[in-house]
């Protein structure tokens, strides 16, 4: 009787695995791809113009405020702890919301606006919590 381990059964299969590993993978990406090709080129090229002339300074700047404020919330989370770090980042939802209610007017009437407040009033109370958690 013969106990077979997993070592031994790799052994067995080692002078296959060239068959198996990234090929199969990267063969089924190439037909998938190959045959959804011509979709991807009709889809492309219905697509709008960038506008890279005009847009990149605009875009470069808020990239570079999104890299930022991303960094911010790296160190922010560290030394505050994700806890209340990660809540405090967070919060910049209710800072984005204000700027598209007040400056972008993107929601209009009373009843939306007061459900906005009522979740960023329930937001803020999370957050509260949160820091006197320590």
């Amino acid at each position: 009787l013969e106990v077979w381990d997993s070592s031994s059964a790799l052994l067995l299969v080692l002078p296959l695995s060239p068959f198996y590993s990234g090929s199969d993978g990267s063969s089924f990406s190439f037909i998938v791809l190959e045959t959804m090709a011509p979709a991807f080129r009709k889809a492309y090229s219905s697509l709008p113009s960038l506008h890279l002339r005009s847009m990149w300074l605009p875009g470069g700047i808020a990239g570079l405020l999104w890299s930022i404020g991303n960094l911010c919330s790296m160190v922010s989370v560290q030394y505050l702890g994700e806890g209340v770090g990660y809540s405090v980042t967070q919060s910049s939802m209710l800072v984005s919301g204000l700027w598209g209610i007040f400056y972008f007017r993107e929601v209009r009437g009373c009843a939306p606006r007061l459900k906005w407040l009522g979740a960023s009033l329930v937001t803020l109370l999370g957050i509260l919590m949160l820091s006197k958690q320590v």
